[in-house]
């Protein structure tokens, strides 16, 4: 009877540990941040030097971002680039075939980090080209107010007009449900 008793009492134990530990489990969230950055390319009148070319802070929002999917910026693991488009705004008819090869950074406060690039345009690159994404953990960037993208290139050909082109981020969010 006592036998019984025990394998009982194990068996209740066994199953309440289990039950109350999978009532803390952490739920996954995962989710894309979409960002956009306008920046102004001036000129390029033949001259090949390396231009680094910053644009207009872009905000994160990512307080609502994160609210809207049930967490919070406390409890992102991770955000990471899973796509980068650089793609003319304007004037329209132009094309960014004169670019060499390219690197993107986002930039914030006295930070930055590489987040993509692109070894060779080809002449074929009309009105818009992607970038080779890094592995690169961003989440300081996009907890804080606002960052800003840098693209640096080298022009390989003659570009006489001003251009505006515009860097599409998308970043993957990994974080656990509030």
């Amino acid at each position: 009877m006592q036998f019984k008793k025990l394998i009982f009492l194990a068996v209740l134990w066994a199953f309440s540990v289990f039950t109350f530990s999978s009532c803390n489990d952490e739920k996954p969230v995962n989710f894309n941040l979409a960002y956009a950055a306008t920046i102004s390319i001036p000129a390029t009148n033949g001259l090949e030097v390396e231009m680094a070319l910053d644009s207009d802070p872009v905000t994160t929002n990512i307080e609502q971002k994160t609210s809207d999917y049930n967490t919070t910026t406390a409890l992102i693991e991770s955000v990471v680039p899973s796509d980068i488009q650089v793609v003319l705004n304007s004037p329209s008819g132009s094309a960014l075939d004169y670019f060499g090869p390219v690197e993107v950074y986002i930039v914030s406060d006295d930070e930055m980090d590489l987040i993509g690039s692109k070894p060779d345009i080809s002449e074929s690159a009309a009105s818009s080209f992607s970038v080779t994404v890094k592995n690169v953990d961003v989440t300081k960037y996009v907890q804080k107010e606002s960052f800003t993208t840098r693209l640096v290139f080298t022009p390989d050909a003659y570009s006489g007009i001003k251009q505006e082109v515009e860097v599409r981020l998308t970043l993957k969010l990994k974080a656990t449900e509030a």
